[in-house]
């Protein structure tokens, strides 16, 4: 896990750098994306925290980053899913 983030998305960082990064990424497949799934959908060892934050870094942060650019010359808003329940 900590190698393939660290050579396909922070090459030009020390692994000690990303240290607290992977801190926030434990592997724990039930703390993983999908989220609130548990252990389902753990396809291999590492896929749901891989799946993670690889959302995060592709999806989450330049929405995130997006919006905040552009609030500074418009009125902005995002949704949150996050009260929805996922029921096996």
């Amino acid at each position: 896990f900590q190698n393939f983030i660290h050579d396909h998305f922070f090459s030009n960082m020390s692994k000690a750098a990303l240290a607290p990064l992977f801190d926030l990424y434990p592997n724990d497949p039930a703390a993983g994306s999908p989220f609130g799934t548990g252990i389902a959908n753990q396809l291999a060892p590492q896929y749901k925290r891989m799946a993670a934050i690889q959302g995060d870094i592709v999806f989450q942060a330049p929405r995130r980053f997006f919006l905040e650019q552009r609030s500074l010359k418009q009125p902005t808003w995002s949704y949150s899913a996050s009260s929805a329940r996922i029921h096996a």
